[in-house]
């Protein structure tokens, strides 16, 4: 063989090799990112299907499908992404079959479900634990017959299982929330409001022992019963505050007076900030009067801007319209921009996503388990109203996410009722269409840090306002 001929052949052994060497190393890294997308794909699926409470009604087909799943990560992870994907297919399999029974599951267990997300709202896997694991353990066997097609006998088990859920709140009522209340009435009575707040203590009384009697007897009517109960609360906390300061009348009358020249400072800078100029002269009673004249006021040319700006969006309504399509980048950028510099470092994120402005407001200050609105948070919610004024036409979503601390149905629940509460803010205080405006709650499903350390859970608890960028 020539000289010229072995290097040539050389050269050839020498690519061929290259060539086997790249396709070990760059085939499966493609395949691995094609595996790594079906699994990030099958866990929104896995997500979206608790969302929409088809575990309960497919419970062992659910986990099959949490299992194939699982297993599916843990040989992706092992790097044998042929059995990953054999994995994937029997997930996607069971899955769609859960999701398939889901229009029956949600006839037969509608009144169920409902029962159940009261059950959570009471709070009661913690205070009436005994009844919601029967009721759990019933509307399981409940949902294995529908997976089944046992539609009649499912039907029949539902209506027991709703009865374990109610009983499941009813008891978490008690001892939740009528125990909370009974603590506040020995408070009352420790503060000797029998002597010095006999009325309203007996009005606390009353309210709680009807709230007791209407649970007792009828539970249809238990969420007056809670608003009861609740007002029975607040009533034992004011005659708490009564007695104490009655009390000093007896006791020290100077310090009696000091305690009303306090009162009086505290509405005297209200007075002030509503443009009036602060005069007890006469006692507390006309300067509140005038207040309220004045907050009166203030509504009413509230009601009167708002009209205006009503009026002057319908009459822009045409222009915007016509103008839209060739509305440029920049004015979008400045306007995103604009939002940006409302809030402050820590308070809320401003980004934009795939067309979608995204405000994660990372400080609201709802207290654990709950949906109510804390004074502190409405600095933030003013500044969101200016948000969404600054796209008017734009229609948006307030999402409500968690962490992953505790039980998953409540966290969902929980951050539906918390984006609602936010919504139902927004609506009222400004002037836009309901149907502008959606409410979803998305749980611990899309966090955006570490569950498992303090900062980056207090981050997944938040509320995101989505405005979409492409609309009206």
């Amino acid at each position: 063989m020539s000289s010229e001929r072995r290097k040539q052949l050389q050269t050839k052994t020498v690519l061929f090799l290259c060539a086997l060497v790249l396709t070990w190393v760059f085939i499966p890294v493609a395949f691995g990112q094609d595996v790594d997308q079906e699994l990030t794909a099958a866990q929104a699926k896995m997500s979206d299907a608790k969302a929409r409470q088809v575990h309960l009604m497919a419970p062992s087909g659910f986990e099959k499908a949490e299992k194939y799943l699982g297993e599916a990560v843990e040989k992706k992870n092992e790097g044998k992404v042929d059995d990953a994907r054999e994995k994937l297919v029997k997930f996607n399999t069971e899955i769609d079959k859960c999701f398939s029974v889901e229009e029956v599951g949600n006839i037969l267990l509608g009144e169920t479900l409902k029962a159940r997300q009261d059950a959570l709202i009471s709070n009661s896997p913690e205070f009436a634990a005994e009844e919601w694991a029967d009721a759990e353990k019933s509307i399981r066997k409940v949902g294995q017959k529908i997976e089944k097609g046992s539609g009649e006998k499912a039907r029949q088990d539902a209506e027991k299982t709703t009865d374990l859920y109610r009983a499941a709140e009813l008891q978490a009522i008690r001892v939740d929330l009528l125990g909370r209340v009974r603590k506040q009435g020995e408070e009352a009575v420790a503060a000797n409001a029998e002597k010095w707040a006999p009325v309203t203590l007996k009005n606390a009384q009353d309210l709680l022992a009807e709230a007791e009697n209407i649970l007792q007897t009828d539970r249809y009517r238990q969420s007056e019963a809670k608003n009861m109960a609740a007002a029975a609360g607040r009533e034992f906390q004011h005659a708490t505050w009564i007695a104490g300061g009655t009390k000093l009348v007896d006791d020290d009358r100077v310090q009696f007076e000091t305690m009303i020249l306090g009162h009086e400072e505290e509405l005297a800078i209200l007075a002030e900030r509503l443009g009036l100029i602060p005069d007890f002269s006469e006692g507390i009673a006309p300067m509140a009067e005038d207040m309220i004249a004045a907050v009166t006021a203030l509504e009413a040319d509230r009601m009167d801007l708002e009209a205006d700006v009503a009026a002057l969006l319908i009459e822009n309504a045409e222009l915007r319209k016509a103008t839209a399509a060739l509305e440029p980048l920049a004015e979008i950028e400045n306007k995103v921009k604009k939002v940006q510099a409302l809030y402050s470092p820590g308070e809320a994120e401003v980004v934009v996503i795939d067309n979608r402005l995204v405000v994660h407001l990372y400080q609201m200050s709802f207290a654990s388990g709950s949906a109510q609105i804390q004074p502190e948070d409405f600095d933030t919610l003013t500044k969101v109203k200016r948000t969404l004024r600054v796209f008017p036409e734009n229609a948006s979503v307030i999402e409500g996410h968690t962490d992953s601390t505790g039980d998953s149905d409540f966290n969902f629940d929980l951050s539906q009722r918390r984006a609602d509460a936010v919504r139902s803010y927004l609506l009222s205080n400004m002037s836009r269409d309901e149907s502008a405006i959606s409410a979803v709650g998305y749980g611990p499903s899309r966090p955006v840090a570490d569950n498992s350390t303090a900062d980056g859970r207090a981050m997944n608890r938040r509320i995101d306002i989505v405005i979409f960028l492409d609309s009206p």
